[in-house]
């Protein structure tokens, strides 16, 4: 199925907004200057209980999306409006910063034709894509649900947020009448959240958008700490936080970092080793696979390493695993009827079918 939506190229500073207030425009220094002084600028540091951090021999992470030079440039997001006005900030940087690392993912996934037509379509008929032909989520939406506070939010809650309920096509706002009222009081529209849950039905159930604490330093200037990052990339951009804001970081290579920041300029480039405090999070796209077609019936399967037989079930779409190979083989005589498959087409039924 052809692409609708091209992908355009844009210049990455240009301005056709308002600047935000001064404080709010300058490179890392003037955040460091500000956190210094004890000024918050929306990150709260949290790791929820339930955090899944890379590294933990118990867990499998899924790297769904692979790009050798980690350089995510060409899909990075083009953000549609600053984060502030009036004077005032809505504190939801680290809402912007989720959704533009998952549109810069979604946004490579669409373009290199790796989504499936469904989906494909679904994007372009709910008008996720903005005039450049970047995914643009809903980050008013995730900020709200979320329960941004003028403390700010943190990582952990946001993404947890965005793994239940999904994201939305960006909505526009005026930020001529910005105030946290005006911003945060009126209900996410019910059609917003049935797109953030259709969305959400074509990635996997479980993992679907899954996210995961990377292991850093302390300090910006360690190689450890470049390295960690310069692997991470391969497999997504990062969201980056310091003491007080959070981005998107699209490249990493030793101590050079490219990131998308929700004020103005929004491209950016800076020395690791000026930050003494890193936090960084992986976000994984978790598309759903596609179900094999079912050729006929009866239909048994067998995995190359085990002689354990399943069949399928046409009342629950699951196999159920025959009582046992050889109980399978007496019953038809053969196993010639059988497809050796390096992983089932259905999930497994806890049920045993016995054929006798």
């Amino acid at each position: 199925m052809p692409l609708k939506i091209q992908l355009k190229p844009y210049e990455p500073n240009r301005k056709p907004y308002p600047a935000p207030p001064t404080m709010w425009a300058g490179e890392g220094d003037a955040m460091h200057q500000a956190a210094e002084s004890g000024y918050n600028s929306g990150v709260v540091h949290e790791i929820m209980p339930t955090a899944w951090i890379s590294g933990d021999g118990k867990r499998q992470y899924p790297k769904s999306f692979f790009l050798a030079s980690g350089d995510y440039s060409d899909f990075s997001p083009v953000p549609p409006k600053p984060q502030s006005g009036n004077g005032n900030d809505s504190m939801a940087c680290v809402s912007v910063s989720y959704c533009g690392d998952v549109g810069t993912i979604m946004t490579a996934l669409y373009h290199t034709e790796k989504l499936s037509e469904e989906f494909q379509k679904f994007l372009e008929d709910n008008h996720y894509f903005d005039e450049h032909g970047r995914i643009v989520f809903d980050y008013r939406m995730l900020a709200k649900e979320s329960g941004t506070t003028k403390h700010g939010n943190s990582l952990d809650r946001v993404a947890e947020t965005a793994r239940k309920i999904g994201l939305a096509p960006y909505r526009p706002y005026d930020w001529a009448k910005f105030t946290w009222e005006d911003f945060y009081g009126e209900e996410t529209p019910a059609h917003q959240l049935e797109l953030g849950k259709k969305f959400l039905s074509f990635l996997d159930d479980e993992i679907g958008l899954m996210h995961v604490w990377l292991l850093m330093g302390a300090d910006g200037s360690s190689r450890s700490t470049q390295l960690v990052l310069e692997d991470a990339m391969q497999y997504g951009p990062i969201q980056f936080a310091t003491t007080t804001h959070a981005t998107v970081t699209i490249y990493s290579k030793e101590e050079l970092q490219k990131y998308f920041d929700s004020y103005a300029p929004w491209n950016k480039e800076r020395n690791l080793k000026g930050i003494s405090m890193l936090w960084a999070k992986q976000i994984f796209v978790v598309l759903k696979e596609e179900k094999p077609a079912i050729p006929h019936l009866p239909y048994f399967e067998k995995l190359a390493t085990s002689p354990a037989v399943y069949a399928y079930s046409k009342d629950t779409d699951t196999m159920i695993a025959v009582e046992s190979g050889e109980a399978y083989h007496a019953f038809v005589g053969s196993y010639t009827k059988v497809k050796t498959v390096k992983k089932l087409s259905r999930p497994v039924d806890s049920r045993l079918l016995r054929l006798s």
